[in-house]
């Protein structure tokens, strides 16, 4: 019996849905923020989920600042830092349900 297409297409996509999904998860800089009071013009803030790093013209980053914005605090923040590690896990959950059915297909 043929594997279908659509069977087959998926089984390749969910491993590098979950590959993209844990990068965005722990991507150290979603955003970044420059043009500060009081800091010199070339300082640039990379904000992600979980760490927030700081970049001079040198280009040394320095991970592990101060939130001294509240950044982390921010609703959207919150929510995405939920939303990001139950999206890994369910991804994972339908990948191992995924290739169980297909080994299922081939019985």
């Amino acid at each position: 019996m043929r594997t279908p297409v659509a069977m087959t297409l998926g089984m390749v996509l969910a491993p590098c849905g979950l590959l993209l999904t844990l990068t965005g998860t722990l991507t150290p800089g979603w955003r970044q923020v420059k043009g500060f009071l009081n800091q010199p013009v070339d300082v640039v803030l990379y904000q992600g989920l979980w760490d927030m790093c700081r970049e001079q013209s040198s280009r040394e980053r320095e991970c592990g600042q101060p939130d001294q914005l509240g950044y982390f605090k921010a609703e959207p923040v919150l929510v995405a830092r939920g939303l990001m590690p139950t999206s890994l896990a369910l991804t994972a959950l339908g990948l191992l349900l995924a290739s169980l059915g297909v080994r299922c297909w081939f019985c």
